[in-house]
């Protein structure tokens, strides 16, 4: 499973967040007009600590599986990878300029997806930003995604439009949305500037 997750983070996710990056001008450790002085960055539901090749400076990687963070440790022993729950986030507020969580969502129930969103919110300082994507139904054929949702342990099946709602539910509107289609699934991405 973990060589398969491999695979699909390389074809598809890195590149997807890094041009992201790059249309923001951001940049961890080097500074950036949108990025802060020192570019730090939160990575919610980080796994194996992947991302974290795409920023050289202020990472901080947290996950609650305690074995793909131990795993992610010795990966990457540079860097800062924390056992946490993204429903309880521990950090004070405004520590990073960019907090990100992909495909981590639709693995929290409705009030831990509110909760882990307003933690994500607070952590990130004002004039930074907050980015999310997951895997949502897609209008057109979800009995396909339904099967993808099933075979993804723990995952809640929701549309774009009920993922939106549960993230605004923070008191915030998106700077940006978008509902795109990988395979038979959907792939919501939604930006908040904070």
């Amino acid at each position: 499973m973990i060589l398969a997750e491999k695979i699909f983070f390389k074809l598809f996710e890195k590149k997807g967040l890094e041009n992201y990056l790059k249309s923001i001008e951001f940049s961890s450790g080097g500074g950036s007009a949108s990025g802060g002085k020192d570019g730090r960055v939160l990575d919610v539901g980080c796994g194996y600590g992947w991302y974290s090749e795409l920023f050289p400076k202020n990472y901080t990687g947290i996950d609650i599986d305690e074995e793909k963070i131990n795993n992610a440790r010795k990966q990457h022993p540079n860097v800062r990878f924390e056992i946490m729950s993204a429903a309880n986030l521990a950090f004070s507020e405004e520590s990073f300029d960019l907090s990100f969580s992909i495909a981590v969502l639709h693995h929290l129930k409705d009030e831990e997806v509110i909760g882990a969103f307003k933690k994500m919110l607070q952590a990130t300082r004002e004039g930074g930003r907050v980015l999310i994507i997951d895997m949502v139904l897609p209008k057109k054929l979800q009995w396909l995604a339904k099967l993808g949702f099933l075979a993804d342990k723990g995952a809640c099946q929701r549309s774009f439009e009920e993922l939106l709602e549960l993230l605004m539910k923070a008191g915030i509107q998106p700077r940006f949305k978008s509902l795109s289609r990988f395979l038979h699934l959907g792939i919501g991405v939604f930006e908040f500037l904070v």
